[in-house]
Protein backbone atom coordinates (compact mmCIF):
# COMPACT_ATOMS: atom_id res chain seq x y z
CA UNK A 1 0.00 0.00 0.00
CA UNK A 2 0.84 3.58 -0.50
CA UNK A 3 0.44 5.77 1.86
CA UNK A 4 -0.36 10.04 1.25
CA UNK A 5 0.63 12.36 3.43
CA UNK A 6 -2.08 14.45 3.91
CA UNK A 7 -1.23 18.65 4.04
CA UNK A 8 -1.22 20.14 7.42
CA UNK A 9 -0.86 23.51 8.06
CA UNK A 10 1.98 25.43 9.70
CA UNK A 11 1.80 28.57 11.47
CA UNK A 12 4.60 27.94 13.84
CA UNK A 13 6.61 25.30 15.55
CA UNK A 14 4.29 23.73 17.48
CA UNK A 15 2.81 22.78 14.05
CA UNK A 16 6.18 21.21 13.40
CA UNK A 17 5.14 17.34 14.63
CA UNK A 18 4.98 14.77 11.70
CA UNK A 19 5.64 14.08 8.11
CA UNK A 20 3.36 11.61 7.01
CA UNK A 21 2.29 8.99 9.25
CA UNK A 22 5.08 7.57 11.90
CA UNK A 23 3.24 3.71 11.65
CA UNK A 24 4.28 3.43 7.80
CA UNK A 25 8.19 4.16 8.48
CA UNK A 26 8.17 8.18 8.30
CA UNK A 27 10.17 10.04 10.91
CA UNK A 28 8.97 12.76 13.30
CA UNK A 29 9.71 16.51 12.04
CA UNK A 30 12.66 18.23 13.89
CA UNK A 31 14.04 21.76 13.72
CA UNK A 32 17.70 21.37 13.98
CA UNK A 33 20.38 23.30 12.05
CA UNK A 34 19.60 25.63 9.18
CA UNK A 35 19.41 23.66 5.80
CA UNK A 36 21.91 24.10 2.75
CA UNK A 37 20.41 26.23 0.40
CA UNK A 38 17.09 24.46 -1.93
CA UNK A 39 17.06 24.90 -5.37
CA UNK A 40 13.82 25.86 -6.51
CA UNK A 41 12.90 26.30 -10.37
CA UNK A 42 9.69 26.97 -12.60
CA UNK A 43 8.91 26.09 -16.14
CA UNK A 44 6.22 27.70 -18.45
CA UNK A 45 4.26 25.20 -21.26
CA UNK A 46 2.09 26.34 -23.62
CA UNK A 47 -1.50 25.10 -23.24
CA UNK A 48 -2.49 22.46 -25.69
CA UNK A 49 -6.11 22.76 -26.95
CA UNK A 50 -8.41 19.70 -26.48
CA UNK A 51 -9.14 20.01 -30.57
CA UNK A 52 -5.81 19.39 -31.53
CA UNK A 53 -5.10 15.24 -32.46
CA UNK A 54 -1.87 15.16 -30.43
CA UNK A 55 -1.03 11.77 -31.81
CA UNK A 56 -1.13 12.75 -35.53
CA UNK A 57 0.51 15.89 -34.46
CA UNK A 58 3.82 13.61 -33.45
CA UNK A 59 3.80 11.81 -36.41
CA UNK A 60 3.79 14.86 -38.29
CA UNK A 61 6.50 17.14 -37.06
CA UNK A 62 8.37 14.32 -34.69
CA UNK A 63 7.62 16.03 -30.98
CA UNK A 64 4.42 16.40 -29.13
CA UNK A 65 2.53 19.96 -29.44
CA UNK A 66 2.89 22.69 -27.07
CA UNK A 67 6.19 24.62 -26.21
CA UNK A 68 8.26 25.00 -22.88
CA UNK A 69 10.52 27.91 -21.80
CA UNK A 70 13.61 27.31 -20.22
CA UNK A 71 13.80 26.69 -16.19
CA UNK A 72 14.09 29.36 -14.17
CA UNK A 73 16.15 28.23 -10.32
CA UNK A 74 16.01 30.25 -7.38
CA UNK A 75 18.56 29.00 -4.47
CA UNK A 76 16.33 29.42 -0.86
CA UNK A 77 17.78 29.11 2.34
CA UNK A 78 16.78 29.05 5.70
CA UNK A 79 18.27 31.20 8.28
CA UNK A 80 17.39 32.07 11.91
CA UNK A 81 20.99 33.85 12.59
CA UNK A 82 19.95 37.87 13.09
CA UNK A 83 21.34 40.03 10.61
CA UNK A 84 22.51 43.74 10.93
CA UNK A 85 20.55 46.00 8.28
CA UNK A 86 22.89 47.48 6.23
CA UNK A 87 22.26 51.63 6.90
CA UNK A 88 22.97 53.98 4.15
CA UNK A 89 25.65 55.84 5.76
CA UNK A 90 27.94 54.70 8.60
CA UNK A 91 28.58 50.91 6.73
CA UNK A 92 31.32 48.93 8.86
CA UNK A 93 34.59 49.10 8.52
CA UNK A 94 34.06 52.97 8.17
CA UNK A 95 36.72 55.37 9.84
CA UNK A 96 34.39 58.12 11.41
CA UNK A 97 36.39 61.39 12.06
CA UNK A 98 35.74 63.13 15.05
CA UNK A 99 36.61 66.53 17.15
CA UNK A 100 36.40 66.83 20.36
CA UNK A 101 32.95 68.43 21.96
CA UNK A 102 31.04 66.79 18.92
CA UNK A 103 28.97 63.85 19.39
CA UNK A 104 29.43 60.68 16.98
CA UNK A 105 26.46 58.90 16.89
CA UNK A 106 26.69 55.65 14.93
CA UNK A 107 23.20 53.96 14.27
CA UNK A 108 22.45 50.08 14.83
CA UNK A 109 19.47 48.13 13.53
CA UNK A 110 19.11 44.65 13.81
CA UNK A 111 16.54 42.13 12.82
CA UNK A 112 16.25 37.97 12.04
CA UNK A 113 13.98 35.73 10.47
CA UNK A 114 12.89 33.77 13.05
CA UNK A 115 9.91 35.88 15.69
CA UNK A 116 11.94 36.57 19.12
CA UNK A 117 13.74 39.59 20.88
CA UNK A 118 17.34 40.69 18.97
CA UNK A 119 19.39 42.24 21.21
CA UNK A 120 22.40 44.24 19.77
CA UNK A 121 25.54 44.51 22.66
CA UNK A 122 28.64 46.07 22.14
CA UNK A 123 31.74 43.60 22.24
CA UNK A 124 34.03 43.52 25.22
CA UNK A 125 36.75 43.27 23.13
CA UNK A 126 38.17 46.42 22.26
CA UNK A 127 35.40 47.63 24.23
CA UNK A 128 34.22 51.28 24.13
CA UNK A 129 35.98 54.61 25.16
CA UNK A 130 35.56 56.71 28.16
CA UNK A 131 32.20 58.70 28.39
CA UNK A 132 30.21 56.46 25.27
CA UNK A 133 26.62 54.65 25.76
CA UNK A 134 24.56 52.52 23.57
CA UNK A 135 20.88 54.13 23.63
CA UNK A 136 18.05 51.86 24.71
CA UNK A 137 16.78 49.56 22.27
CA UNK A 138 13.51 50.05 20.50
CA UNK A 139 11.22 48.12 18.35
CA UNK A 140 10.60 49.71 14.83
CA UNK A 141 8.71 48.01 11.48
CA UNK A 142 11.15 46.12 8.63
CA UNK A 143 8.93 44.80 6.37
CA UNK A 144 11.89 42.43 5.12
CA UNK A 145 10.77 39.57 7.59
CA UNK A 146 7.43 37.76 7.69
CA UNK A 147 6.81 39.11 11.61
CA UNK A 148 7.91 42.99 9.91
CA UNK A 149 10.04 43.56 13.25
CA UNK A 150 13.37 44.91 13.87
CA UNK A 151 15.10 46.73 16.78
CA UNK A 152 17.43 49.55 16.59
CA UNK A 153 20.29 51.38 18.91
CA UNK A 154 22.39 54.17 18.70
CA UNK A 155 26.14 53.98 19.96
CA UNK A 156 26.83 57.73 21.53
CA UNK A 157 30.33 59.87 22.33
CA UNK A 158 30.95 62.76 22.66
CA UNK A 159 35.18 63.06 22.24
CA UNK A 160 36.50 65.00 25.66
CA UNK A 161 39.43 67.11 26.20
CA UNK A 162 42.44 64.52 26.85
CA UNK A 163 40.84 62.02 24.02
CA UNK A 164 41.76 64.20 21.12
CA UNK A 165 44.28 62.14 18.67
CA UNK A 166 43.16 59.09 20.09
CA UNK A 167 41.97 56.29 17.54
CA UNK A 168 39.52 54.29 18.76
CA UNK A 169 37.40 50.57 17.26
CA UNK A 170 33.89 49.70 18.47
CA UNK A 171 32.57 46.29 17.64
CA UNK A 172 28.66 45.15 17.81
CA UNK A 173 27.06 42.25 17.73
CA UNK A 174 23.09 41.13 17.59
CA UNK A 175 21.60 37.97 19.64
CA UNK A 176 18.47 36.08 19.55
CA UNK A 177 17.36 32.64 21.21
CA UNK A 178 16.28 30.02 18.83
CA UNK A 179 14.49 26.88 20.73
CA UNK A 180 15.21 23.46 19.05
CA UNK A 181 13.20 20.72 21.26
CA UNK A 182 12.72 22.73 24.42
CA UNK A 183 16.13 24.30 24.35
CA UNK A 184 17.09 27.50 24.14
CA UNK A 185 19.99 28.18 22.27
CA UNK A 186 21.54 31.81 21.35
CA UNK A 187 22.21 32.83 17.92
CA UNK A 188 24.60 35.59 17.22
CA UNK A 189 24.61 37.68 14.04
CA UNK A 190 28.25 38.72 11.85
CA UNK A 191 29.72 41.25 13.91
CA UNK A 192 30.36 45.03 12.55
CA UNK A 193 33.01 46.94 14.08
CA UNK A 194 33.91 50.90 13.19
CA UNK A 195 36.95 52.96 13.85
CA UNK A 196 36.93 56.28 15.29
CA UNK A 197 39.75 58.89 14.94
CA UNK A 198 39.59 61.98 17.48
CA UNK A 199 41.42 64.91 15.42
CA UNK A 200 44.32 66.19 17.05
CA UNK A 201 44.47 69.66 18.80
CA UNK A 202 47.50 71.56 17.46
CA UNK A 203 47.99 75.85 17.43
CA UNK A 204 49.76 77.04 14.80
CA UNK A 205 51.22 80.41 14.03
CA UNK A 206 51.86 82.02 10.81
CA UNK A 207 54.99 81.89 10.13
CA UNK A 208 56.31 79.39 13.11
CA UNK A 209 56.74 75.58 13.27
CA UNK A 210 53.29 74.22 15.19
CA UNK A 211 52.70 74.25 18.25
CA UNK A 212 55.25 71.56 19.97
CA UNK A 213 52.60 71.37 22.73
CA UNK A 214 49.17 69.76 22.00
CA UNK A 215 47.59 70.07 25.22
CA UNK A 216 45.04 73.20 25.54
CA UNK A 217 45.74 73.18 29.20
CA UNK A 218 49.63 74.31 28.37
CA UNK A 219 51.46 77.14 27.21
CA UNK A 220 53.82 77.61 23.72
CA UNK A 221 55.41 80.45 22.65
CA UNK A 222 55.42 81.43 19.36
CA UNK A 223 58.90 80.21 17.72
CA UNK A 224 60.55 82.83 16.15
CA UNK A 225 58.55 85.36 16.83
CA UNK A 226 60.34 87.55 18.63
CA UNK A 227 59.35 91.85 18.15
CA UNK A 228 61.86 94.24 19.32
CA UNK A 229 60.36 96.84 21.55
CA UNK A 230 61.30 100.47 22.59
CA UNK A 231 60.92 102.07 26.23
CA UNK A 232 58.24 104.55 25.83
CA UNK A 233 57.38 103.65 21.97
CA UNK A 234 54.02 102.12 20.71
CA UNK A 235 54.56 98.68 19.50
CA UNK A 236 52.01 97.49 16.85
CA UNK A 237 51.89 93.58 16.57
CA UNK A 238 50.28 91.70 13.58
CA UNK A 239 49.53 87.74 14.16
CA UNK A 240 47.71 85.08 13.04
CA UNK A 241 46.92 82.00 14.75
CA UNK A 242 45.03 78.76 13.29
CA UNK A 243 43.66 75.65 15.19
CA UNK A 244 41.73 73.75 12.68
CA UNK A 245 39.32 72.15 12.65
CA UNK A 246 38.32 73.22 16.23
CA UNK A 247 37.23 76.94 17.22
CA UNK A 248 39.97 78.88 18.22
CA UNK A 249 39.86 82.42 20.65
CA UNK A 250 42.89 84.61 21.81
CA UNK A 251 43.17 86.41 24.96
CA UNK A 252 46.03 88.91 26.11
CA UNK A 253 48.21 87.90 28.69
CA UNK A 254 48.39 90.96 31.14
CA UNK A 255 51.45 89.96 33.39
CA UNK A 256 54.77 88.13 31.69
CA UNK A 257 56.24 84.92 32.13
CA UNK A 258 59.95 84.23 32.96
CA UNK A 259 62.31 82.93 35.23
CA UNK A 260 62.42 85.82 37.44
CA UNK A 261 58.88 86.31 37.88
CA UNK A 262 56.95 86.39 41.12
CA UNK A 263 53.89 84.66 41.74
CA UNK A 264 50.74 85.94 39.68
CA UNK A 265 53.52 87.16 36.79
CA UNK A 266 55.01 89.86 38.05
CA UNK A 267 58.91 90.58 36.87
CA UNK A 268 60.38 90.99 40.52
CA UNK A 269 62.00 94.47 41.16
CA UNK A 270 63.90 95.61 44.07
CA UNK A 271 62.45 98.56 46.41
CA UNK A 272 64.87 101.22 47.10
CA UNK A 273 66.91 101.34 50.27
CA UNK A 274 65.33 97.86 50.95
CA UNK A 275 68.38 95.63 49.25
CA UNK A 276 72.36 95.15 49.25
CA UNK A 277 73.34 95.70 46.37
CA UNK A 278 75.48 98.66 44.46
CA UNK A 279 72.19 99.69 42.66
CA UNK A 280 70.23 100.66 45.76
CA UNK A 281 72.80 102.53 47.11
CA UNK A 282 72.97 104.71 44.59
CA UNK A 283 68.42 104.73 44.82
CA UNK A 284 68.73 103.92 40.80
CA UNK A 285 66.71 101.43 38.88
CA UNK A 286 64.86 100.57 42.03
CA UNK A 287 61.04 100.67 43.09
CA UNK A 288 60.17 104.17 45.30
CA UNK A 289 62.70 106.52 43.12
CA UNK A 290 59.85 108.37 41.02
CA UNK A 291 61.45 107.19 37.86
CA UNK A 292 60.26 104.07 35.52
CA UNK A 293 63.67 102.59 35.04
CA UNK A 294 65.14 99.25 34.77
CA UNK A 295 62.62 95.96 34.96
CA UNK A 296 59.60 98.79 36.21
CA UNK A 297 56.70 98.89 34.89
CA UNK A 298 53.51 99.58 35.90
CA UNK A 299 51.87 96.18 37.40
CA UNK A 300 55.35 95.89 39.29
CA UNK A 301 56.45 99.10 40.21
CA UNK A 302 52.80 101.46 40.00
CA UNK A 303 54.55 104.00 42.10
CA UNK A 304 57.02 105.01 39.74
CA UNK A 305 55.73 103.82 36.47
CA UNK A 306 52.09 104.70 34.55
CA UNK A 307 49.66 102.08 34.34
CA UNK A 308 50.50 99.76 31.56
CA UNK A 309 48.39 99.54 28.28
CA UNK A 310 48.16 96.63 26.63
CA UNK A 311 44.65 95.92 24.24
CA UNK A 312 44.25 93.17 21.91
CA UNK A 313 41.96 93.88 18.59
CA UNK A 314 40.89 91.11 16.48
CA UNK A 315 40.98 92.00 12.80
CA UNK A 316 39.49 88.77 11.17
CA UNK A 317 37.74 85.82 12.98
CA UNK A 318 37.37 82.65 11.02
CA UNK A 319 36.16 79.11 11.65
CA UNK A 320 39.07 77.96 12.67
CA UNK A 321 41.79 81.65 12.40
Amino acid sequence: ATHVPVPVSCTGEADMITCGSVALGATACTKGQSPPPAKVCFVSREVVPASVDKTLWARIYGKPPGSESCPTCFLLGVADRPFFVTPPTFLPGLTIRATVGNEVVIPLMAAATVRGEVVIALIANPGAPMYSSLSPAHVTEFGSVFHNTAYRRQFLWTPQVGQHGTSVSVCFQATTIVVNNGVATPQRSDIWCYNIEVDQIVVSWKGSSPCPSSSPEGSCTPQGLVVPATVGCTLNWKFEVKSPPYPLSLHLQLMPSCPTCLDGGVIEVNACGRGGGAENMTEQNCCGNGECDGAETGSNCPSDCPADKLQLDTLQHETAT
